[in-house]
């Protein structure tokens, strides 16, 4: 954990850097039209432990406000899943995550964003190939964008996921990420 926070220090002084260097400040970042984002970390909950995916494609308004889809999982198949022998080991998804529309709202500023967002959660087998069981499912956090240009950016964000369906339950993960966002 404490090389994880020292990674994320050290990104925010170099992207800062770019910043200092062009004399732009934050707040001229340009946050309306296309928004995509992808980003990847990790996230793990009581019954997952692994990969964290996200995928984000939408519209930021000129208000700041951005209506997107969201394409969210947690991979613990042979990542973070215990081993076969272990006594929790069925317990433990191979993916989970879901398909959400997603409302960003800015909180501070065009680069402190809250979201939240529900849809379609998933629970997916992959034991004997690929197996999808559909649920219900919701998401929320927030990012912290970095520009680097006027217009994208690095991206920091802190998530929490939920899927609930007929075969697993409710699935909970918690996860942190690094990606690029063109907002």
């Amino acid at each position: 954990m404490r090389v994880f926070v020292s990674l994320l220090l050290l990104l925010q002084v170099i992207c800062s850097a770019p910043q200092r260097a062009h004399a732009q400040k934050v707040d001229d970042s340009e946050h309306r039209g296309l928004h995509v984002m992808v980003a990847f970390g990790w996230g793990g909950g009581p019954t997952s432990s692994g990969l964290l995916h996200s995928m984000e494609i939408g519209h930021t308004f000129n208000s700041g406000l951005a209506l997107v889809y969201n394409h969210v999982f947690v991979w613990s198949d042979g990542l973070g899943k215990p081993a076969p022998n272990d006594a929790s080991y069925a317990d433990f998804s191979d993916l989970f995550g879901g398909h959400f529309a997603v409302l960003k709202v800015p909180l501070f500023s065009n680069d402190i964003v809250g979201k939240i967002g529900a849809g379609l959660g998933e629970n997916v087998d992959l034991s004997d190939g690929f197996r999808p069981r559909f649920g219900v499912g919701w998401t929320y956090g927030i990012d912290l964008h970095l520009p680097l240009t006027r217009s994208s950016g690095l991206l920091l964000t802190l998530l929490g996921v939920h899927a609930v369906t007929v075969d697993r339950g409710h699935q909970v993960a918690f996860a942190a990420g690094l990606g690029y966002c063109w907002f």
